[in-house]
């Protein structure tokens, strides 16, 4: 009895020494393992990742909700200090002292075609479709990016890829402030929007074919590409004139605080439908009709 005793107290010794180290080596693999996350979502890095490094080669990454990329090049001389400061501060609402387009003296030339349906092509900005696989975020055509540490308290630390020569750097960025949330800020952003015509003017498009894409963002970006995605496209930026939400600014280079940012005005905001119109500088009123793009 005394032997069978020794033995299965033997046995349970062992165990317990057993079970301790594997609790011991699940808390190791848990403590690596958090150093970066398994699975990134698109609720975690929807928004606008502004660079902390001043001389970055990029001022930010943008992620929209329907599934798009904006990477902002930190590139001097390509926009005005103001419109840089704009783009690298997006929380930047400031509106005293502004003119709205109507309030601006009309241009002795006339403005046949309504700016949103001539982009311009891109010079220091990328943009296009991205998708997330485990902790990787592909952007295509782009670069890849890796999560180098969780993403907490609004910071986010990873490394990307540039696609085209294969040089990886690695960033620490903050999460720029979204407007505050309301019904129509929501409706607006959550999807990419279609122009389906245009009237008003000399030259009205009433049946446009692959018609411009606009893309607006919670934390004011505002993207116009000319056909769904190709080559030619617009960034610039946007915000709500004024609590009631009613119109809206937007701008291109110059910034959204210049005088040169356009005022329109929304004649209809649903789920399903977007419809606004605005002054050119020649004076002639130009009226959009939008739905979501599939």
């Amino acid at each position: 009895m005394k032997k069978f005793m020794n033995a299965l107290t033997s046995i349970v010794l062992t165990s317990l020494t057993f079970v301790t180290c594997l609790s011991s080596c699940n808390n190791d693999d848990d403590n690596n393992s958090s150093a970066v996350p398994n699975t990134l979502t698109a609720d975690q890095i929807v928004g606008k990742w502004v660079i902390s490094d001043s001389s970055s080669p990029y001022a930010s990454f943008e992620f929209t909700e329907d599934g798009r990329y904006i990477v902002v090049e930190n590139t001097a001389g390509t926009t005005s200090e103001s419109a840089k400061s704009s783009l690298l501060k997006p929380e930047n609402t400031k509106t005293a002292g502004r003119l709205s387009a109507k309030d601006v003296p009309p241009d002795p030339t006339p403005v046949p075609v309504p700016s949103y349906i001539v982009p311009i092509s891109p010079d220091n900005f990328h943009y296009g479709t991205y998708t997330i696989e485990g902790n990787t975020i592909i952007l295509s055509g782009f670069g890849m990016i890796e999560a180098a540490a969780p993403l907490a308290d609004g910071n986010f630390e990873f490394s990307f890829k540039l696609e085209a020569t294969g040089e990886t750097n690695t960033f620490a960025a903050r999460q720029a402030s979204p407007f505050s949330s309301s019904a129509k800020t929501e409706l607006l952003c959550s999807k990419a929007w279609v122009f389906q015509r245009v009237t008003g003017g000399e030259f009205p498009f009433t049946d446009l074919t692959n018609g411009p894409v606009v893309l607006f963002s919670k934390t004011g970006s505002y993207l116009v590409l000319q056909s769904g995605d190709s080559d030619e496209a617009v960034l610039g930026e946007w915000r709500w004139a004024d609590g009631s939400e009613t119109a809206f600014y937007y701008s291109g280079r110059s910034g959204i605080d210049s005088p040169d940012a356009q005022t329109e005005i929304i004649d209809e905001l649903t789920a399903n439908s977007l419809v606004f119109h605005g002054y050119e500088r020649s004076g002639v009123t130009f009226t959009y009709y939008l739905v979501p793009k599939n």
